[in-house]
């Protein structure tokens, strides 16, 4: 239950500056963990909160919900801090800084400008502020309506009331806001006019009308009537939603403000034709789910196809379907894409499972430092089942975010919000030119770095199907157009190795992979053993097709320091 404000006020003094939230846990580990020797973690709690099973407490936040990651860094959530054996109060945490690491308590519902704050809620940080929606409910959506007003730390952006960008309308609520690097926002929410009640989206300054109910789009068989959920890319060039349209509130995608378009007059749009290649002719889309959208404009979600053999979900990027499963035998949710289009899923209900273009990322048996000390803290592991999960790349994709329950060794099943650290290895070096799909090809590289033991597996995308090529690799990063008579850069020089022996052939789906043996790196001369410390870079050559004849191509390229 909430207590009232000046109990509140009381417990909470001394805490208005922010307060690192793991240190308190070094003790606990320390207890129920045994001593074995360091391991390098697999993950990083970053956020440690309260047993939600253990009731009440003053251990942590508890009900963390909306995770999000900054257009230029730091991440936050919105939570229940606990004040007392009963009571518990509104909060956000996270960190602002670029590097995204261990979260402090960033606010706590205040008095401004008479204005009496409630419910902080759906944070959203950029160029170290903080943008959060006020509500007097502890949750949006449903029959809980949404927040009353849009703040920006402590400045009011707007409040229900407020004029938008359409003559006559006014904000009745609202549900979601992004910030950016550049000071602007794009609101989610509803609004009011002479007309109707409906939902619109809006970027301030301004505000400009974005999209509203009762727009018509080209395509979409009948007007918008509900905008469910809003993506936009971190320079706010691109913006991606999952509407509702028509009397039989059926869902589509919209793409910066236009259906979303798979060629031949097939959109994006429930009971709509699907494209062959998801089952086959005859397919229809049964449901949407998912969106997400980056700089580069890659935009992806996930579906439902219903055919006359059943419905399987998919998650489609770019007109492609890039991962299928079939209902009832895995839930699998895509839940984030990075800044080079590269997708994270959620697999459930068995052992948890978050992977990175169908790599391991996190699992069941992943190891975990608890108390941020660098090594990993024995028996401490990812929670199945968990209603919160939820997933967030930083807006430069070097690191993975996860919202969700970790399962403790003595039974605990506190809140957390890790860091996956088997992702981001890779930082790329240089760009790839377009293929024959109209995009670049681009690689990244998932797993350990450790020398010895690590498992390091590279990963392209983009690839034309049935694309045949390898990959190299070379301690020297370098640039040459047209290497090799390609229509491609190679960006590495030196000593460049081939991995020749394991050519690969993209799928369908235009995705290739090879497992690297860091004992065994290709070289001109033979192979060689990588050391702990040292960088190597990697690149993918493939073959490709320019203006109807045959040529080659070379992914983006990337750079791994080894630990």
């Amino acid at each position: 239950m909430d207590e009232p404000r000046p109990y509140y006020d009381s417990i909470m003094q001394g805490l208005s500056q922010p307060v690192l939230l793991l240190s308190r846990f070094a003790a606990l580990v320390a207890v129920v963990s045994p001593v074995v020797a360091a391991q390098v973690p697999d993950a990083t709690v970053v956020l440690f909160g309260a047993d939600p099973s253990a009731g009440p407490s003053t251990t942590g936040p508890v009900f963390l919900e909306g995770l999000s990651t900054g257009a230029d860094g730091g991440w936050a959530i919105s939570g229940r801090l606990d004040v007392g054996q009963t009571f518990s109060r509104s909060a956000l945490f996270g960190d602002l800084s670029p590097n995204g690491g261990a979260a402090q308590l960033l606010r706590i519902p205040a008095d401004i400008a008479s204005w009496p704050q409630m419910h902080l809620l759906q944070p959203s940080p950029a160029s170290g502020r903080l943008a959060y929606i006020e509500s007097v409910y502890p949750g949006i959506g449903g029959s809980l309506g949404g927040g009353r007003s849009v703040w920006i730390d402590d400045q009011l952006m707007a409040r229900s009331g407020d004029p938008l960008g359409t003559p006559g309308r006014t904000w009745r609520d609202f549900r979601d806001i992004v910030h950016l690097a550049d000071g602007s926002s794009f609101v989610r929410g509803r609004f009011s006019d002479a007309q109707q009640t409906g939902d619109c989206v809006a970027r301030y300054p301004g505000p400009v009308d974005l999209l509203g109910s009762g727009d018509v789009l080209p395509g979409l068989p009948s007007p918008v009537t509900e905008i469910l959920h809003l993506g936009v890319s971190p320079d706010g060039r691109h913006w991606i939603a999952r509407v509702r349209f028509g009397l039989n509130t059926r869902d589509a995608i919209v793409v910066d403000g236009a259906l979303y378009d798979f060629g031949g007059g097939l959109g994006a749009y429930q009971w709509g034709p699907a494209p062959d290649f998801f089952t086959g002719p005859g397919g229809t889309f049964a449901s949407f789910g998912s969106i997400a959208i980056n700089n580069g404009g890659d935009a992806a979600f996930t579906c439902y196809v219903s055919a006359s053999g059943g419905a399987r979900g998919f998650i489609v990027r770019n007109r492609r379907a890039v991962e299928s499963w079939l209902p009832g035998t895995v839930l699998e949710s895509f839940e984030a894409m990075d800044a080079r289009g590269f997708v994270a899923t959620i697999r459930e209900p068995a052992d948890v499972e978050v992977s990175v273009e169908a790599l391991s990322a996190a699992a069941a048996g992943s190891t975990i430092d608890v108390d941020g000390d660098g090594t990993a803290d024995p028996g401490w592991a990812l929670a199945s089942g968990s209603w919160a999960n939820a997933l967030a790349f930083s807006a430069d994709g070097t690191r993975l975010y996860w919202q969700g329950l970790l399962a403790g060794p003595s039974g605990e099943e506190p809140f957390v919000v890790v860091r996956l650290d088997r992702y981001g290895a890779a930082q790329p070096i240089c760009a790839g030119q377009p293929n024959s799909t109209g995009r670049p090809a681009r690689i990244t590289a998932l797993g350990s770095r450790a020398v010895p033991g690590g498992d390091l597996t590279l990963r392209c995308i983009e690839l034309p199907a049935a694309s045949a090529g390898m990959f190299l690799v070379s301690a020297t990063s370098g640039f040459q157009p047209g290497a090799g008579g390609s229509v491609g850069d190679l960006c590495l020089s030196g000593s460049i190795g081939r991995y020749q022996q394991v050519p690969f052939l993209a799928g369908a789906d235009g995705r290739a992979g090879l497992a690297i043996d860091l004992l065994s790196i290709p070289q001109p001369n033979g192979a060689v053993s990588a050391a702990a410390g040292s960088t190597w870079h990697f690149q993918s050559w493939y073959r490709d097709s320019s203006m109807g004849q045959p040529t080659s191509n070379f992914s983006d390229a990337i750079r791994v320091q080894l630990r």
